[in-house]
């Protein structure tokens, strides 16, 4: 992210007192300021819930993006590097407002409790990494449905104007995902940690760096993967099977429990599943790991994102037990690579092993 967007951003969040009926709050936990749209969604679906879809739109594009346009037309439409935001948009307003129809109650408890969740979900990361202080900014807005929960990046703060971690979710989607709820914001907590230990200039230089492509996302999701499963005794693919975050590949019918479930309504139909699972699939290139894998000098053909947080999650255990969690939190890349080749040389003849060695 450059630094001009990073100051149309901060304009965005200093005007962040409201617009319409219902104001868009800003709390602080422990230090941490929490960016809560949940009360301009409320408002928002009271006023949509019986209009047409074409009225819902309307609707939406005055309360919901409103003032922070520019904040959707990069993170979630992401005008700039997708031709069809705009049948993008439209396909998954429609689905998202399906699940608003059955679950806004659910997604507004969820901002809601995001700031209890937030200090409970500190407080345990703490015991582990005594030193985290997970400071920054932590943004929830609605992300309609899309290819990602959450994800962490670097925004000047409210207070110091000096650039901070942003952690930015949408409810809506961590409604989809209420059993998994700790072990996805865990993983991204992990992210600011990193950036914190790191150093923004240093964090932010990693993201932009454009070499050894496929070992930074072995590094930073693998890294990720690991401390989540260190705390939460699971990690992120290990937990959504269905894998929207990522891929959009198969996944458990039963995860998705956040509609109403009475013998007259019954959880959720396999259209609205298939709808979902489409727009993931349609999205995946935008997932971290995926602009990383498609970045790589030499083609991946049988490797997924799957594979990326999974192997990472075992190189990076190996790399930490070997020189330590503070070394290998500041490692450059260059020396992460040299630790993932030998690692991966020990298990060559492994098909996906042997095809990750080539763009080693």
């Amino acid at each position: 992210m450059n630094i001009s967007r990073l100051i149309v951003f901060l304009v965005m969040i200093l005007n962040m007192t409201g617009c319409g009926s219902a104001p868009v709050t800003v709390t602080y936990v422990e230090g941490k300021a929490v960016i809560n749209m949940g009360e301009r969604f409320s408002w928002f679906w009271k006023k949509a819930s019986k209009k047409s879809f074409d009225e819902r739109v309307e609707l939406w594009n005055e309360y919901i993006e409103g003032k922070y346009k520019h904040v959707y037309d990069s993170m979630i439409w992401q005008k700039a590097t997708n031709p069809n935001w705009e049948q993008d948009k439209i396909q998954r307003l429609k689905v998202a407002f399906e699940l608003y129809e059955n679950a806004s109650a659910k997604i507004v408890k969820t901002y809601e409790e995001f700031p209890v969740d937030l200090k409970q979900l500190s407080d345990k990361f703490k015991k582990k990494f005594p030193d985290a202080t997970l400071q920054g900014n932590y943004f929830l807005l609605p992300f309609a449905i899309d290819s990602k929960i959450a994800f962490v990046t670097v925004f000047p703060g409210l207070r110091t104007r000096e650039l901070e971690p942003l952690f930015v979710s949408g409810p809506d989607m961590l409604t989809l995902f209420t059993e998994k709820k700790d072990i996805i914001l865990t993983h991204e907590l992990f992210h600011v940690y990193h950036m914190e230990k790191m150093g923004i200039e240093k964090y932010l230089s990693l993201l932009q760096d454009r070499s050894y492509k496929f070992v930074k996302a072995i590094y930073m999701e693998g890294l990720a993967e690991w401390a989540t499963m260190e705390i939460q005794g699971a990690s992120l693919v290990s937990q959504t099977n269905l894998e929207l975050v990522k891929t959009g590949t198969d996944y458990n019918l039963d995860d998705l429990k956040v509609f109403n479930t009475t013998p007259t309504a019954p959880m959720a139909d396999k259209s609205f599943l298939s709808e979902v699972k489409a727009i993931a699939k349609n999205k995946n290139n935008n997932a971290v790991c995926h602009m990383m894998l498609n970045q790589a000098d030499v083609e991946l053909k049988h490797i997924t994102c799957d594979d990326a947080y999974d192997l990472g999650k075992e190189v990076m255990g190996y790399i930490v037990k070997k020189v330590g969690l503070q070394r290998t939190l500041l490692m450059e890349l260059s020396e992460v690579k040299s630790h993932v080749h030998k690692y991966f040389e020990e298990r060559r003849e492994e098909p996906k092993i042997k095809e990750l060695l080539q763009v080693l």
